[in-house]
């Protein structure tokens, strides 16, 4: 018989427990299910990309404004430079975080509850994050370049809660309202 490390490990914290030994068979236990920020970490991509269903946003809207033609993806650079009209514009990072406490990862303490969880938070992440492009496009056109996910580690600012979070990015520049379809049509 052949015995895994996953098995292995559960060998040790049924051993443990038989020898009266709880807090040592919860740690090892612990250490064979991943946390929530490794599920995240591993799996964000993959979501933000099974929500899209092969087009470049989940919402409709912006998926509109993309084909109108009110935002462009650009490639990744500081300055965003509109060709018909030769004005510059910087590229900002909108964020939105996502935040959870251990106490998340003690009441979720399967692997299959943690997977759902940081589901669930990877999705609402990345419609929370097209929300706010399309507040911003009321108002401006939007040159969009990169929209992508960075892990923080722990929080300090919950007073007397540890808790992690991640944010999730979008480089974006505002532009005049109409100037992506001015310099759409009329290219030099």
């Amino acid at each position: 018989m052949q015995t895994t490390r996953r098995k292995f490990i559960g060998l040790l914290a049924m051993a443990a427990a038989v020898l009266g030994l709880p807090k040592v068979a919860g740690a090892l236990q612990q250490h064979s299910i991943p946390t929530i920020a490794q599920i995240c970490a591993v799996s964000f991509n993959r979501v933000r990309d099974e929500m899209r269903e092969g087009r470049d946003w989940v919402s409709k809207n912006l998926q509109m404004a993309t084909d109108k033609g009110s935002i462009r993806i650009v490639p990744l650079g500081a300055i965003v430079e509109l060709a018909s009209t030769g004005r510059r514009y910087d590229i900002s990072q909108m964020c939105v975080p996502v935040t959870w406490t251990h106490q998340d990862e003690f009441y979720n303490p399967t692997e299959e509850h943690r997977v759902a969880l940081a589901g669930c938070l990877m999705e609402n992440a990345i419609l929370s994050a097209e929300d706010l492009l399309e507040q911003k496009l009321k108002h401006h056109d939007l040159a969009i370049s990169k929209h992508y996910r960075v892990d923080k580690g722990e929080t300090y600012q919950l007073e007397n809660v540890r808790a992690s979070y991640f944010l999730v990015y979008t480089a974006v520049a505002f532009l005049p309202k109409g100037s992506l379809a001015y310099a759409s049509t009329h290219r030099s």
